[in-house]
């Protein structure tokens, strides 16, 4: 890590993969990108894709099932996640990134990023198997360190392998949460379709702007299915040592730079 301030620098960008299919948000994104890298802030973007992944599924006559907000996954399902994010998603928003003069590199997650071992649940007290979800044990930085180093933006897709070489599939806000405490970054953004953390989903009213760790774990067991992986990766990065994470909505990506660069109070913060 020499000659670079990671601790200090560094801000963890999770996208869904929707963005890989709208100009404007691309467009947006590089525009995010050039402003954060001008006040010196170095960018790391982790990527899921999981509209594209359940369409991949539907048309392989493949089951798309939730369980607790994380996709279960057999092999071949596993081998299609990691199509879809690999092979069509992170390609597009690296070529779009690099033709605004961004350098970009792309690196899947199994290529040795992150380390899994097979996820267990227990819901009610009974073991569930969602199959090849992977829960993340250790994170190799060196390819993101080396990118950075080099002023490249690296985009990271959220697939995974074990010591058996066994392939799976990681919930993006997990790895984005592992590789921000494995940088130490400064801050992790969860982009999401919602404004944040509501405490009583859908009022509105009940939107959370800012809560601290501990009072997101005795909320945990209470919240709904497709919130819960991110409070528990806002957990894990802030325990790995994350200053703050922010659960934002990504639509525009524009409310990124109000909350990046403009300082603007959106979404919900999660610190210490």
């Amino acid at each position: 890590m020499t000659g670079i301030n990671l601790s200090s620098t560094v801000v963890v960008i999770k996208l869904g993969g929707n963005i890989a299919i709208q100009v404007g948000a691309l467009n947006d994104l590089a525009h995010l990108i050039k402003d954060l890298k001008s006040k010196g802030i170095k960018v790391v973007l982790c990527h899921g894709g999981g509209s594209q992944i359940s369409s991949a599924f539907t048309s392989a006559d493949e089951a798309v099932e939730f369980v607790s907000g994380l996709r279960v996954t057999s092999p071949r399902g596993a081998e299609i996640v990691k199509s879809v994010l690999c092979q069509t998603i992170q390609p597009a928003i690296v070529e779009r990134l690099n033709e605004s003069n961004i350098p970009t590199i792309g690196i899947c997650g199994d290529t040795g990023v992150f380390s899994c071992q097979k996820m267990t649940l227990e819901i009610d007290g009974a073991k569930v198997d969602i199959g090849l979800v992977g829960d993340v044990t250790s994170v190799d930085i060196s390819s993101i360190i080396n990118a950075i180093k080099n002023d490249f933006v690296p985009v990271i897709s959220a697939v995974g392998s074990d010591t058996f070489g066994n392939l799976y599939n990681i919930n993006a806000d997990t790895g984005a949460a592992a590789i921000a405490a494995a940088l130490k970054a400064k801050s992790l953004v969860l982009v999401t379709d919602v404004d944040g953390l509501y405490l009583q989903w859908p009022d509105k009213n009940s939107l959370v702007s800012r809560i601290a760790k501990k009072d997101v774990r005795t909320l945990l067991p209470t919240v709904e299915s497709g919130m819960r992986p991110k409070l528990e990766a806002a957990l894990r990065a802030l325990d790995g040592g994350v200053v703050h994470v922010n659960l934002i909505n990504g639509n525009p990506i524009r409310n990124i730079e109000d909350l990046l660069i403009h300082g603007k109070d959106l979404g919900t913060l999660v610190h210490s």
